[in-house]
């Protein structure tokens, strides 16, 4: 849904009012999902306390919120979103991680 809301809000040659808030809409519904299932028993990553493909494929998508704009991360507030927001810090801080953002265009 995240590339959904950025392709709406940030390259879509129209304006689709529809398309925007769409998927605005179920990608906060869906960051409400993450944060619950965060919050649960305390999480380190996604499935539990180890690192998995499953936060390679989710965290992507997570950090690469501020580049679609401020309209969109206005509607993130991260005091709504507290472990997210640590989940993000901590996953940015694996060395692996930091190698490679170093080849994607989104830093």
């Amino acid at each position: 849904m995240s590339g959904q809301m950025g392709f709406f809000h940030k390259y879509c040659p129209t304006d689709v009012p529809v398309g925007k808030e769409r998927y605005l809409k179920e990608t906060q519904r869906l960051w409400g999902v993450l944060e619950k299932h965060l919050a649960e028993g305390d999480k380190k990553y996604i499935i539990g306390d180890e690192y998995t493909i499953a936060d390679m494929a989710i965290f992507p998508w997570l950090r690469v919120l501020p580049f679609y704009g401020e309209p969109v991360v206005e509607q993130f507030k991260w005091e709504t979103y507290p472990h997210i927001k640590a989940y993000i810090d901590r996953v940015g801080e694996r060395p692996a991680v930091q190698k490679g953002l170093t080849v994607t265009p989104f830093n």
